[in-house]
């Protein structure tokens, strides 16, 4: 292909390399973009909850009827059989967990939702795990709507250890606690008042997620990694007419 004095030869190997890389830069790029759009949905969300005054009931509000990280309060009682401790997970600097304990709740059989206590330290050792268990009989909570700990890729199968009495797990699996629980689980978490008697040290105000400026950081460097192998390919193949 000629451009004036100039002719456009590209080698069969470079071209498909370049082929094969143009779109995943552009799928990086657009996917980074769809975080930041997400991360600022949920911060929006995170906003409007924290602002509203209104306290919703669990036992009478539908899931869908919730407003997501407002403010909520349920009757029922704690299962005292199965606890869930979300590992690596930092406050203040130090290694902790996120503690997490069923709450069955008043009214509809089976239908349960996920406490997170706040956090405790590992400890010395790892092997003698911090005393979560629930004694004394607990029948009303209150708190705020959130989600769990987002974490990366984790490595292997840990679907074992959901089924201790005191689980230490990567991430909060809502599936696999319904089916070890036999429950219907909200699909939100609800993070203990830090007055509550069962309530460990508060995480609530320290944000689950980054803000979306910084995938907006990564979409603007992977498009400009494809902007750059574009005109190096370009560059390289188009050369002067002998």
């Amino acid at each position: 292909m000629r451009f004036g004095q100039y002719e456009f030869r590209p080698g069969r190997y470079p071209t498909l390399a370049y082929l094969l890389l143009l779109p995943l830069l552009l799928s990086l790029a657009w996917w980074q973009w769809q975080r930041a759009m997400e991360k600022e949905h949920i911060l929006h969300q995170r906003a409007r909850g924290e602002q509203s005054t209104r306290v919703q009931s669990l036992n009478e509000l539908a899931p869908a009827a919730l407003r997501p990280y407002g403010e909520v309060a349920a009757h029922g009682r704690f299962d005292t059989d199965h606890y869930w401790l979300q590992d690596n997970q930092l406050y203040h600097g130090a290694p902790g967990y996120h503690a997490y304990a069923l709450f069955w709740l008043d009214g509809e059989p089976g239908r349960a939702v996920l406490v997170n206590r706040g956090w405790v330290p590992v400890g010395t050792d790892r092997r003698l795990l911090p005393d979560v268990a629930i004694d004394a009989p607990v029948t009303a909570i209150r708190g705020r709507l959130g989600k769990p700990a987002s974490v990366g890729m984790t490595l292997g199968d840990s679907s074992a250890e959901y089924r201790r009495l005191t689980a230490v797990v990567p991430e909060i699996d809502f599936a696999r606690i319904e089916r070890i629980a036999g429950a219907r689980l909200l699909p939100w978490v609800v993070f203990l008042e830090e007055n509550h008697p069962l309530a460990f040290a508060p995480v609530w105000s320290r944000p689950n997620v980054f803000g979306p400026e910084r995938h907006r950081g990564y979409a603007v460097q992977w498009l400009a990694m494809a902007v750059a192998l574009t005109v190096i390919f370009v560059a390289v193949h188009l050369k002067k007419k002998q």
